[in-house]
């Protein structure tokens, strides 16, 4: 009878055992799923920032091209003053 009621324990024990085992498997694949959606935000973010640096830089550029015509039709026009008034 002893030997039975330890037999039975026994198997209560390893049930339990296994259910918090799938229950922990569980958790872990849910961490696992949002660790996943996070990272795939994290480079989505990134990727958009690349984006946005690329266009800022090429935004800078046209800036610095204009800025360079508006440079020299100032100086022209320094120049054509200069001369002339």
């Amino acid at each position: 009878n002893f030997q039975l009621q330890l037999k039975r324990l026994k198997i209560k024990k390893l049930k339990n055992n296994f259910n918090n085992f799938n229950r922990n498997k569980q958790t872990f694949n849910q961490i696992n799923e949002e660790e996943n959606d996070i990272r795939n935000s994290i480079n989505k973010k990134i990727s958009n920032t690349q984006e946005l640096e690329s266009e800022v830089n090429s935004s800078i550029q046209q800036i610095e091209m204009l800025n360079q015509r508006f440079s020299s039709k100032f100086k022209a026009i320094t120049e054509f003053e200069n001369k002339f008034l």
